[in-house]
């Protein structure tokens, strides 16, 4: 088929044609620029990843978010000066796979997402909101104070919607006072986006991305 173009404009001729034949060639240009400027420049950013566990997410699926991820972590400077990397994968319950002090190197971090387990099982955003606010932002989980200019920026990438949308809303907004900076990733079509909406840090319209498939954020590699 064809191969996926290098410069960002001819990617959004190539997501309009291929992905979304009514979309609108500059919110994917818009996009591509919001995640630049949030958090591929700022090479000393604490940079968490919110990964869905869930059942609906399947072993399979969950290997190719891993992928992903794998391929944005490549584009950082990983280092204790530099950007820190933290994930988190929730389920019915959240689960700190490694904190911003468990890696210093770029080949750590990679071992590391290649190491994580698919959990399966319910979608409990709202844990892993509030675990990602106080234990992993925080000193003790290695995070960095924003005061010396160290951004703190969390990634969620999930295929539908959680399981207490009342609990999510209120942990998202708490997440927004303590100034994180927050950016979905919804793939498929079974998502709710009032509240991937929420979750978002505003403005949405930069922070949230949507995405057809699995196999779409597999070749996500550019």
């Amino acid at each position: 088929g064809d191969d996926i173009p290098r410069s960002v404009e001819d990617q959004a001729a190539f997501w309009q044609k291929f992905y979304r034949t009514v979309g609108d060639e500059n919110d994917f240009t818009s996009a591509v620029q919001s995640l630049e400027n949030s958090c591929i420049t700022s090479n000393s950013a604490d940079l968490c990843f919110m990964l869905d566990g869930s059942g609906r997410v399947g072993k399979k699926n969950f290997g190719k978010i891993k992928e992903f991820l794998s391929n944005v972590v490549d584009r950082f400077d990983i280092g204790p000066q530099n950007t820190r990397i933290a994930v988190i994968q929730y389920s019915t319950d959240s689960v700190i796979e490694f904190d911003f002090d468990d890696y210093k190197t770029k080949e750590e971090v990679m071992d590391a997402i290649e190491g994580i387990e698919y959990e399966g099982g319910g979608t409990m955003t709202h844990k892993a909101l509030d675990q990602m606010r106080t234990e992993l932002f925080t000193e003790a989980g290695g995070a960095r104070s924003q005061l010396e200019g160290h951004p703190r920026v969390c990634v969620m990438l999930t295929d539908g919607k959680s399981n207490k949308p009342s609990s999510t809303v209120k942990s998202a907004l708490e997440v927004h006072d303590s100034d994180i900076t927050v950016l979905t990733v919804a793939i498929g079509r079974t998502i709710d986006k009032n509240e991937l909406g929420v979750i978002a840090s505003a403005p949405e319209c930069l922070n949230m991305f949507f995405i057809e498939d699995f196999d779409e954020v597999s070749a996500l590699k550019d």
